[in-house]
């Protein structure tokens, strides 16, 4: 058994376990307030549209994590994390958005950083033998 690839496999599931709940949790409170005024200026859309597809990204997120612990669908959860990357290095380089200062243009490195170690975890889980059932 490869340590390296067990540690980076959990490293993948908790980060995107972390960021489906969060994701989860943005968009219910936005929901609950009734009032879809979330600004995410790295993401693509406004309004009603980011809450909805929030909610819906988290819990696709979640469920992609339950199915590739369980071992099913790996290769769902290997594109999640290329489609997570994809979406930050966009969001934060590749658009019009304006950091607010150094400070989150260091976290949002370290975002990115974090989500595309996540993908290596997410190779591993990929690439990962089938269990013997």
């Amino acid at each position: 058994m490869n340590v390296f690839g067990v540690i980076m496999r959990v490293y993948s599931y908790l980060f995107h376990l972390v960021l489906g709940l969060i994701l989860i949790a943005i968009s219910a409170v936005t929901l609950i307030g009734g009032a879809h005024n979330l600004k995410l200026g790295m993401l693509p859309w406004s309004g009603a549209t980011l809450t909805y597809s929030l909610l819906a990204l988290g819990a696709l997120g979640v469920i992609l994590v339950g199915l590739a612990v369980r071992g099913s669908l790996r290769i769902a959860f290997f594109l999640w994390s290329l489609v997570v990357v994809g979406f930050l290095v966009k969001g934060y380089i590749f658009s019009s958005y304006v950091f607010s200062g150094p400070g989150e243009f260091w976290k949002a490195l370290i975002f990115i950083l974090g989500s595309i170690l996540a993908v290596v975890g997410a190779w591993f889980s990929w690439k990962q033998a089938p269990a013997s059932r």
